[in-house]
């Protein structure tokens, strides 16, 4: 077996586990995405069966308390009552995020990025 033979299977080597690193963190990206989603949305039922025409919940009086505060649409009341282009902002914002996990290097020093595109995509 020649260098040559050597170094091509090493290249082979590597791509293969390179394809399943990738495959792995989309996964990985979906799976934990999916569950955050999960969660948030429970905390929101929860929130909303707890609260809803109730008074405030204390939890240090004086300083912290959980107040039901409707808010139909994104971040400070965006898109309030516009649904369908809250539903396209969405989708697009999710498939950037997708994108940038799928183009990211899978070397540690990036794993806050990866994180951060994971709780976005669970909160967008």
């Amino acid at each position: 077996m020649s260098d040559t033979d050597i170094i091509n299977t090493a290249q082979q080597d590597f791509n293969c586990i390179s394809k399943k690193r990738r495959i792995l963190s989309l996964v990985l990206y979906i799976v934990i995405t999916a569950v955050l989603t999960q969660i948030d949305q429970i905390t929101k039922y929860i929130a909303e069966q707890r609260l809803y025409n109730k008074p405030d919940f204390v939890i240090i009086k004086d300083v912290l308390h959980l107040t039901y505060l409707r808010n139909n649409g994104s971040a400070f009341g965006m898109f309030s009552g516009k649904i369908n282009a809250f539903l396209v902002l969405t989708v697009i914002m999710i498939c950037l995020i997708t994108y940038v996990v799928l183009k990211m290097p899978l070397i540690i020093k990036y794993i806050p990025v990866y994180i951060t595109c994971i709780l976005l995509a669970a909160g967008a």
